[in-house]
C-alpha cells in the first residue's frame, strides 16, 4: 500500500473517507427512521401591525411611509379586532377537529365561522389597500409589489 497519495498521507485519506461514510449513514438513517420537521401551525396572515411595518419599510419615500402609517392608524382598531376574530375562529376549528368523538356538524360550523372571519378580515385589508393606492406614488406602489408585500 502506498504511504501517500498526491502528497497526502493515506491514513488521512482513509480517515476522511470514514467521516464521509459516517455522515452518509447518518443521513440515510434519519430518512429511514422517518424524521420529519416539526409540524407548522396553520397558514395565517401576519398581524396587521407586522404587515404595516413591512410595507412602510418597503417604500423609499417618506411620504409613502407616512401614508401607510396614516391609513393604518385610521383602521388599526378594526383590523386588530378582525385579526383577533380570525385567530379565534382558527382555534375553535382546531378544537372541533380534535374533539372526541369527532362531531362533523360542529367542525363544519367552525369551518364556516372561520371562513366568515377570514372574509371580513381580508375585505377590511382590501379596503385599506384601496384607500392606500390613491395616497401612494407609482414608485411606492411598484416598490411594494416588487418586494412582494401585497
Amino acid at each position: 500500500m502506498r504511504e501517500s497519495i498526491g502528497g497526502v498521507p493515506a491514513s488521512r485519506l482513509l480517515f476522511l473517507s470514514l467521516l464521509g461514510n459516517l455522515f452518509l449513514i447518518g443521513f440515510v438513517a434519519v430518512q429511514w427512521l422517518g424524521y420529519a420537521p416539526p409540524p407548522q401551525g396553520p397558514v395565517a396572515p401576519p398581524p396587521p401591525a407586522e404587515l404595516i411595518d413591512r410595507l412602510s419599510g418597503s417604500v423609499k419615500s417618506a411620504e409613502g411611509r407616512a401614508a401607510i402609517l396614516s391609513v393604518y392608524e385610521e383602521r388599526r382598531k378594526d383590523l386588530d379586532m378582525l385579526y383577533g376574530e380570525l385567530g379565534h375562529s382558527q382555534l375553535v376549528a382546531q378544537q372541533a377537529f380534535a374533539s372526541d368523538p369527532f362531531d362533523a356538524a360542529a367542525y363544519k360550523t367552525a369551518l364556516a365561522a372561520r371562513k366568515q372571519a377570514a372574509d371580513r378580515f381580508f375585505s377590511a385589508m382590501s379596503e385599506m389597500f384601496l384607500d392606500l393606492g390613491s395616497r401612494l406614488s407609482r414608485d411606492d406602489r411598484e416598490r411594494i409589489l416588487e418586494r412582494g408585500r401585497l
